[in-house]
């Protein structure tokens, strides 16, 4: 089938889907309440699942040029000595030799890919405001049409959308790619539950990198503790003179070392500044960075877990849908593949409601588990420090049980992308 939609949020997912849409056939109009599509943002990882979502509407190669990929992941102290350490090529050949020597990786969907020997498995650390302008151009590029500083106020699922100045605009399908907060997903209303988990972040770019080796080889991420369990940080270099960190806190810690910024939304969490004094106690081999950046402003992470994604001509996607802890950092990826599975499964579709039923009965299982172990993952990272390493270092390296339910959800590729991009293999 095809038709015109009618997206509401120009983010990672919103932008993919006006991409993945218009590329087979569709009319796509993308509506965008800022002033400018979102040129500054913090980071995210490119696995191999996420690579695939990306090859398929044509974003991955622009998004990478000139990136190095992440040599290895590194666990260090407040000290910055290193603890524990990954090599990512090594970590990918033994998933890859544990998955064929398997009857298939953790979590066994039916859709899960069980060998993608032929796909490169480098994972890459983008810098998300490049990785918007990406997906912004290529969407333009594929014909749709992005309009800013157009709030949309409400969607009904009888195929319309109301905008904050007060015009009317009617589509065969409508997608709320809106956020955590989304208006498209509670005007409909979609039933389920919005949980504030008891920890947040703060996430910003830093000027500089943590070592000075930290870019001989490529790229390094991972995770600096400290001795209070309440914080960590996760870095990742994204070049020579940047690095994004993630100030990962309890609640209770950013409350009490941070400045509460009153909110007028109501139903949002407050957002803190946080002390970077305190943070430059803690992490004191980060000092140099800390100093020169500006105050990171921290928020809870929330849990977003709905009965379904869609009502009539309405379907909510990536955080809107499914918002979750970033313990397996899948945010974007999950937006990602909700954006590109959704266009290849409605345009094979002999009609809107089977094509929608079919894509969340094939999609939602794995983002549902997803979900699940974010959450799990998100809670082990406050534990105390002893069982943190008894997980994070030796069990990670040594027990394969562990190394497969930590690093499963990156060879998860929906089936209709996976297709798709082995189509276009085979005619190249």
């Amino acid at each position: 089938m095809r038709g015109h939609v009618e997206i509401v949020g120009a983010g990672v997912g919103g932008l993919s889907a006006a991409a993945a849409f218009a590329q087979r056939g569709w009319t796509v109009t993308v509506h965008e309440k800022a002033s400018e599509v979102r040129a500054q943002g913090s980071g995210i990882a490119l696995n191999k699942n996420t690579q695939q979502a990306m090859h398929a509407i044509g974003a991955l190669v622009p998004a990478v040029d000139g990136l190095l990929p992440m040599a290895r992941s590194e666990t260090r102290d407040g000290e910055g000595r290193v603890i524990g350490k990954r090599d990512y090529s090594k970590r990918n050949r033994i998933l890859e030799q544990e998955a064929s020597a398997s009857a298939g990786p953790v979590p066994g969907f039916s859709t899960m890919s069980q060998s993608i020997d032929w796909w490169p498995s480098p994972v890459y650390f983008v810098e998300r405001g490049r990785l918007l302008r990406t997906l912004h151009q290529v969407a333009l590029e594929s014909g749709a049409e992005v309009l800013t500083n157009s709030e949309v106020v409400r969607a009904n699922p009888a195929g319309y959308i109301e905008l904050a100045d007060g015009s009317r605009r009617t589509a065969d399908l409508i997608i709320g790619a809106d956020g955590v907060y989304s208006q498209v997903r509670d005007t409909i209303p979609l039933s389920g539950s919005r949980t504030e988990l008891p920890y947040g972040a703060a996430l910003s770019l830093a000027p500089g990198i943590p070592k000075p080796d930290d870019f001989d080889n490529g790229g390094v991420s991972g995770e600096i503790w400290t001795t209070m369990r309440t914080r960590f940080l996760f870095f990742a270099t994204l070049s020579p003179e940047e690095t994004y960190l993630a100030f990962m806190t309890a609640t209770v810690d950013a409350e009490q070392h941070g400045r509460i910024i009153s909110r007028a939304d109501t139903g949002r969490a407050d957002l803190v500044e946080l002390d970077v004094e305190s943070w430059i106690r803690s992490f004191p081999s980060l000092a140099h960075m800390l100093s020169r950046m500006e105050t990171p402003v921290w928020s809870p992470f929330l849990q977003i877990e709905l009965r379904r994604w869609h009502e009539g001509k309405v379907v909510v996607i990536g955080d809107a849908a499914h918002g979750m802890a970033p313990a397996l950092g899948m945010g974007g990826t999950t937006a990602l593949m909700d954006a590109v599975s959704l266009a290849v499964e409605l345009t094979n579709a002999r009609d809107l409601e089977t094509g929608l039923v079919a894509w969340e009965a094939s999609h939602r299982p794995f983002i549902d588990w997803v979900q699940r172990h974010s959450r799990r993952w998100g809670n082990i990272g406050y534990w105390p420090i002893p069982i943190k390493k008894a997980v994070f270092i030796w069990g990670l390296n040594h027990v394969g049980w562990i190394r497969r339910q930590r690093f499963a959800h990156t060879d998860y590729i929906p089936r209709v992308i996976l297709e798709e991009n082995r189509a276009a293999m085979r005619r190249s």
